[in-house]
């Protein structure tokens, strides 16, 4: 299979060969309105933490502070950008045509990257030097993806955050330097294989089979505990997330511009030819 996203075209070959198509994504005649989902969707942490209300649950930032000691380093700093970093950034880009709230696409971006290059790196430059988010680029259009089962219970949709073009050239950017800092200093867990360059669930998975392995060959006895955290980058705490942060070393002006990009978040959702009220978001993370 020659492709230039050879995952993108394999789950082609898949949805073609089970008769899944893009019409799948959200039907027309659902009996839910753009404003139900949008309900829903900023609603998602209240529905689960009602149905936790007896569970008692220590504070993540407890868990945090006792389990692992502050880092002794130097605290993170931004580093500024160039229009090289910048342009290498839009580059990298897909060329999806999906339209942001301003009608804006990656394809056209790409078009105009000489025209916006040095605007887009003085206010990137400006964000890191202030520690502010503009609040134009805080709404996201949400689009309704069915995920399965029953297609007509809201729960089995989740929602696909489309932010604003320029947004996405900003936080690639902030990613890089923050990955960076994270990696270069060991605060992530050796045994944490997502969201991580060069590893995957492949590794993740030859990592379980050889501790597997490895306790049959020393006669142990051998267990695994399976986790599935229900809607968990819906109910992502913005305040606990902000003191991890800081935890780990982030303050001063690098703390604010994640507390300003996290903070006065608005979506609505566009069903078909349908779009919902403007609704604030006030946990959870764009995905």
């Amino acid at each position: 299979m020659e492709s230039h996203n050879p995952c993108k075209a394999a789950w082609n070959v898949i949805n073609a060969e089970t008769r899944r198509t893009l019409k799948d994504k959200c039907q027309s005649k659902l009996p839910f309105s753009a404003d139900d989902f949008n309900n829903h969707f900023v609603n998602i942490c209240n529905n689960v933490n009602s149905s936790n209300d007896n569970v008692n649950t220590a504070s993540a930032i407890d868990i945090l502070k006792s389990t692992i000691k502050k880092p002794e380093i130097l605290p993170f700093k931004w580093s500024y950008v160039n229009p090289v970093d910048i342009c290498n950034t839009i580059c990298r880009l897909s060329n999806s045509k999906s339209e942001d709230v301003f009608g804006l696409s990656n394809f056209v971006l790409k078009k105009v990257t000489k025209e916006i290059l040095y605007p887009l790196t003085i206010l990137i430059n400006w964000m890191l030097n202030v520690g502010v988010y503009p609040r134009c680029l805080k709404t996201t259009v949400t689009v309704p993806i069915y995920k399965k089962g029953d297609k007509l219970n809201v729960n089995n949709y989740r929602p696909i955050a489309l932010v604003p073009v320029v947004s996405k050239i900003i936080e690639s950017i902030i990613k890089l330097q923050v990955e960076y800092y994270f990696e270069h200093n060991y605060l992530l867990s050796s045994e944490q294989f997502g969201f991580r360059s060069n590893l995957s669930t492949v590794k993740a998975v030859e990592n379980f089979v050889s501790f597997i392995i490895n306790g049959f060959e020393n006669r142990e006895e051998i267990s695994a505990l399976l986790l599935d955290l229900s809607k968990a980058f819906d109910i992502v705490p913005h305040s606990e997330l902000i003191e991890k942060l800081n935890h780990y070393g982030l303050e001063d002006v690098e703390l604010s511009l994640f507390s300003s990009y996290l903070s006065d978040r608005y979506q609505f959702v566009k069903l078909s030819d349908q779009r919902s009220d403007l609704k604030m978001v006030t946990r959870g993370v764009p995905q």
